[in-house]
């Protein structure tokens, strides 16, 4: 393959006094490399055509190929090799969000490529990005001074009405509620209902506590 590819760099660069270079001139492996290079059906027809000069878009893929094959030996060199050796110069932190080393997987040798674009993996990333559980706005809070529970104020309110003989409706009034979210602004109240099903099961844990202490006794 370089020596194909030296062939066809010479004739972009250095055949600037003769005719340009046709397909005639090119061995039948050189002709592959031109096939294999990225380059899509049209432009293999244009650069294959007797009449065609090479286009800049053309030598750029090929010096760009033949770059790296210089570059990772991509002759001698198994595509494991080739990887590793890659990853030795990659600087990127869009690296830092993904399992290395990634498995390589051939769909099709004629894709365009750029070994040093990292542009797929940022807009891969930021489409990852996840919202705010509330589990981390929890702790977010608690970090900031807030110690707000919604376990322990639910619990609150439930012994609340059994020490003081509150209603269990209570919790529904509209300026109690805002009397808590002038403290916490994310403060979440319990209906009645609930609170009349917690107290229930309150009361039956506490007596089957009790009689177990009488029963010790």
């Amino acid at each position: 393959m370089p020596s194909a590819l030296g062939a066809l760099c010479c004739g972009v660069h250095e055949n600037t006094d003769g005719p340009a270079m046709s397909s005639t001139s090119l061995s039948a492996s050189e002709t592959e490399t031109v096939s294999g290079s990225g380059l899509s059906g049209e432009e293999t027809k244009r650069a294959n055509s007797p009449d065609a000069t090479p286009s800049t878009s053309t030598s750029s893929i090929i010096d760009k190929r033949a770059h790296f094959d210089t570059c990772f030996k991509t002759e001698s060199s198994t595509p494991e090799e080739v990887l590793a050796t890659q990853t030795k110069t990659w600087t990127s932190s869009a690296y830092q969000h993904f399992l290395l080393p990634p498995k390589i997987k051939v769909e099709s040798g004629k894709a365009p490529f750029n070994d040093e674009a990292t542009s797929n993996l940022n807009h891969h990333v930021k489409a990852c990005a996840l919202a705010p559980s509330s589990q981390t706005q929890v702790l977010a809070q608690y970090v900031q001074g807030h110690s707000y529970s919604y376990a322990r104020h639910h619990v609150g309110l439930v012994l609340w009405c059994a020490h003081c003989g509150r209603p269990f409706s209570i919790v529904e009034d509209g300026e109690l509620i805002d009397l808590f979210k002038q403290a916490f602004a994310g403060v979440q109240m319990p209906s009645h209902v609930t609170v009349l099903r917690d107290m229930k099961e309150i009361h039956t844990m506490t007596k089957a506590h009790l009689q177990e202490m009488l029963r010790i006794i």
